[in-house]
This record gives structure tokens, C-alpha cells and sequence, in this order.
């Protein structure tokens, strides 16, 4: 089909567009809005979630949401990018573009001024986000912890960005006192903070505090509007919280004793990283029920973050170290059981949202066992993802039941997602419609249309922004072996 003209003529203040301050969804009106559906969007990133372990646990009735919406929607195999790095590849789903494209090429860049090596910020992207595209068409939309999102941008609804998980370096080594409480289906003991010595005695032991400040008072930018930062700040949860975490979280920390470094460094990662999801989760859910969006998206790094300090123990026949048994036994079960737990957080939505709710739950990339990184944190397994596909479930009012999409590619969410909210895809942009997807005669109602490009003077910066967080975000990459 030829492509319809990108924009209708604009004027001198139009042609002026720019990531800052001028926002070009807020003038990027391209089509008819009687083509528009009706269809509301829930998308759920799961960082490295993948079949193989997926299936085995759907067979174990372990994931019964997730099986829910397999039975009444499609799903298939999402073939990812090379190198599979999470910034490039969250940036295509949400572009539909190739990472020289859309600009955002990896974890880390240097400020050609100072030197130092940052975090790529949102100014750094080239082209519009699928929620740049809706809000320019009066959708609706909230986006919550998505890869590159600080400094928080404009959108019509709310934006909460990828950092706003981090906080004052509140973990130096947790652990739990000694007495192991007499159920683990009730609150384990409260953390605390040791301060332990080079010589490795404590000289400190503090209760942890229930409300962790943040390291920036201000919100800094990290949500839009700036004022919704004060209403979901009682939302986040302090990285030490895990008294009334999953018992498989404190399970771990119960039994965790003598503790090698490597061993904190992933227990502390655990603790952190559940708190993160769910924080996010939790204001995903505020979001939801606040302004209604037409589409929400949700982003969890839980998956991927587990995988990569305790798969040694899931398979350590896959690593050529010896592994204590006690250990193994210890944490054997960690990789699995957290994705009993996000099964339980998409539970949680289930419940918000109604059947006619298009949810779509979508990984980067997926994982495997590696030698790669043994190295890390003196000598810690690791997993590795490389070109490990990922996954992806559809389900809704528009979306065939029972149905195996095959391999479409992580490039085809954003047009896929266009044509189900009734707007025109991008040609300039990599991925196809899914038109498998979609129940018999949607496409006759809703044919896939195009237009030459969303993108029309948007310009974007070569500097990344320094954030208050830098150093935490660099910290936690480390712990994870992306960079050095």
C-alpha cells in the first residue's frame, strides 16, 4: 500500500519541533480519527523471560495467569536483536525500529565533554515511542520504568520513569538475624544493615527503615507531570524490605549463612530487585485506576536479574565450577520461583483489567546457562542471553484464541500494536504487522495502513543528561557483568 502523507502542513512554530522543549506529539496529528478502535492496551515487559522455562512450569499448573491468557489468546517465540542488550532491544519494541534508528546502542555511552561514561537518556532517542504516536492522537497512555525514560517526557496521561527505582545506597551486606521464625508462611524477622570491617567483624547492626529517602529529594524529573512523583513516592518500596517478601526470597536469606561475598552481592540484587517490581507493579496499578489509560505499559527486570546470579544453581551440570550441594539446594529453585511471582503480579492485573483488555506480556530476549561470566563478583555463575529469543502472549477482544504465532520479531510490537489501535504504521519503521494475531475480519474492518514516517523533525541529542542515580545504575550494571 502507498504511504500516506506524514503530516499536514505545518506552521513557522511547527516546523520549530524539537525533543526539548517543543514535543512533537503534541502537534503530530497525521490521520482520521474515525479509524481509530476502541481497543485498550496493557503491555507487560518481562526482561529475559523465556519458553524453556516457561513451558515447564505451565505444565506444573506453577503459572496459572499466564496459562490463562494462552488459552484464550496467541502466543510465539520473539525473535531478539544481536547484541541483545536491553536498552536496544526495550527501545525497538517501543520504536518498531533498529537501535541505529532509534539511537539508544547500548547500556553506557561517554559524555564527550567530561568523559565519563553515563547512562543513555531519553534526549538520546531519535524517533517517537509507540506512546509519543498515541498521545499524539488523543490516546490516553501511561508508561511505568521503561528502559531510557529520564528525563520523564511529556505524554497525554503519565509517565514514571526507569530510574525512579533507585534510592540512597540503602544495602551495604543485609542479612537476617539468626533465629529462623517457625513458619515461612509468616513476616520472617525484620533486615537490618551490617557495617562490617576490612577484616570482616561488625561494628554495626541497625534495624532497616520502613521509608527509604531518596537521593534526590526533588523528583528531578522522573515522572511527568513532575507532581505525580509526590503521589506514588509512598508507593516505593526500601531495596531492604523482605520481611514480607515471597518465601522463596526469605527462604534464601534464612538459610543463607556463612555468606561468600558473591553470595551478598546476589542476595542483595534479589532483595532490591523484587522491591523494584513491585513498586512498579504497584504503581502501574495506581495508574490504571487514576486516569484509565488506552494504554499502559509495565516493565520488569526481576527475570533477568535473578538469572544472572542464580542459574549456576537451577543447572550447575551447565558449569564447568564445583558447587557446594548445601548451596545448590539452597538456591536451586530461586530462577523458577520468580517467575511464580511475576505470574502472581500479572495475577493482580487480571483481576483490574476486563477480558475485552488487550494484555500483552513480552520479553527482549531469553536465557541460557554460560561460562562467560564466572568471573564475576569473585567467581559467581552466571546466565547469559546472547540470541536467546524471548517470548510473547496476546490475549483480548481482538486477538485469536488458541493461536501459535511463530517467530515474529521483537521489531513487529509497536506496528502490530498500531494497527489493533487503529493507526496507521510507519514505513520507515523495521517490523511488520503480526497478522496472525487478530481474529478472523478484524483486518477487514481495520486494514493495515501506512504513513511515510512519525518522525518529521524530531531531533535528538548526542549528550547524555547526568542523573543523581549515574552512580547506582553503573553499580548495578556491574553486578550484572554488562559492563566493566
Amino acid at each position: 500500500m502507498r504511504p500516506v502523507s506524514p503530516l499536514r502542513k505545518l506552521t513557522h512554530n511547527q516546523r520549530q519541533i524539537n525533543r526539548w522543549p517543543v514535543w512533537p506529539w503534541q502537534i503530530m496529528r497525521t490521520v482520521d480519527h474515525r479509524w481509530l478502535t476502541e481497543a485498550k492496551v496493557l503491555v507487560v515487559g518481562l526482561d529475559a523471560a523465556d519458553w524453556r522455562i516457561l513451558s515447564p512450569l505451565l505444565k506444573q499448573d506453577r503459572l496459572p495467569n499466564l496459562y490463562s491468557l494462552i488459552r484464550r489468546g496467541s502466543w510465539g517465540r520473539l525473535k531478539t536483536l544481536i547484541p541483545a542488550l536491553s536498552p536496544r532491544l526495550w527501545n525497538s519494541i517501543a520504536t518498531g525500529k533498529r537501535p541505529q534508528k532509534h539511537g539508544i546502542l547500548g547500556f553506557v555511552v561517554r559524555h564527550p565533554v567530561n568523559g565519563k561514561r553515563l547512562p543513555y537518556t531519553s534526549n538520546m532517542r531519535k524517533c517517537q515511542t509507540i506512546w509519543d504516536i498515541l498521545s499524539a492522537h488523543g490516546k490516553r497512555v501511561s508508561v511505568v520504568g521503561w528502559w531510557n525514560t529520564w528525563p520523564a517526557t511529556p505524554v497525554n496521561g503519565a509517565m514514571v520513569s526507569g530510574i525512579t527505582r533507585y534510592k540512597l545506597k540503602d544495602f551495604e551486606g543485609l542479612r537476617l538475624p539468626d533465629d529462623e521464625p517457625a513458619s515461612l508462611d509468616q513476616p520472617a524477622p525484620k533486615g537490618w544493615f551490617q557495617t562490617v570491617t576490612d577484616d570482616g567483624q561488625s561494628l554495626t547492626l541497625l534495624e532497616y527503615p520502613r521509608k527509604s529517602s531518596l537521593q534526590a529529594e526533588a523528583s528531578n524529573r522522573q515522572t511527568y507531570p513532575e507532581e505525580l512523583f509526590n503521589e506514588i513516592r509512598p508507593l516505593i518500596r526500601p531495596h531492604t524490605q523482605i520481611d514480607d517478601a515471597p518465601s522463596f526470597i526469605r527462604r534464601a536469606w534464612i538459610t543463607a549463612k556463612p555468606l561468600s561475598e558473591p553470595e551478598k552481592v546476589s542476595l542483595a540484587l534479589l532483595a532490591q530487585i523484587h522491591n523494584d517490581d513491585r513498586t512498579y507493579a504497584a504503581i502501574g496499578k495506581f495508574l490504571w485506576n487514576k486516569l484509565r489509560p488506552d494504554f499502559l505499559s509495565v516493565y520488569f527486570a526481576g527475570i533477568d536479574v535473578v538469572g544472572h546470579r542464580f542459574w549456576l544453581y537451577m543447572e550447575p551440570e551447565k558449569f564447568d565450577v564445583t558447587v557446594e550441594p548445601d548451596k545448590i539446594e539452597q538456591y536451586k529453585d530461586v530462577v523458577r520461583s520468580y517467575y511464580v511471582f511475576v505470574d502472581e503480579m500479572i495475577g493482580e492485573y487480571l483481576r483490574m483489567v476486563d477480558e475485552e483488555t488487550c494484555v500483552v506480556v513480552v520479553s527482549d530476549h531469553g536465557m541460557s546457562a554460560s561460562q562467560r561470566k564466572l568471573d564475576i563478583s569473585g567467581g559467581f555463575g552466571s546466565a547469559e542471553h546472547m540470541d536467546e529469543d524471548g517470548i510473547i502472549i496476546m490475549a483480548g477482544k481482538y486477538i485469536k484464541p488458541g493461536n501459535y504465532l511463530g517467530s515474529p520479531s521483537i521489531l513487529d510490537v509497536t506496528p502490530t500494536l498500531l494497527t489493533l489501535m487503529g493507526l496507521p504504521v510507519g514505513a520507515d519503521m523495521d517490523g511488520r504487522v503480526m497478522k496472525r494475531a487478530f481474529r478472523d475480519g478484524f483486518l477487514d474492518r481495520h486494514p493495515i495502513r501506512y504513513i511515510s514516517t512519525y518522525d518529521v523533525n524530531v531531533r535528538a541529542d548526542d549528550v547524555p543528561i547526568e542523573s543523581p542515580m549515574d552512580d547506582q545504575i553503573l553499580e548495578r550494571l556491574r553486578a550484572l557483568g554488562y559492563i566493566e
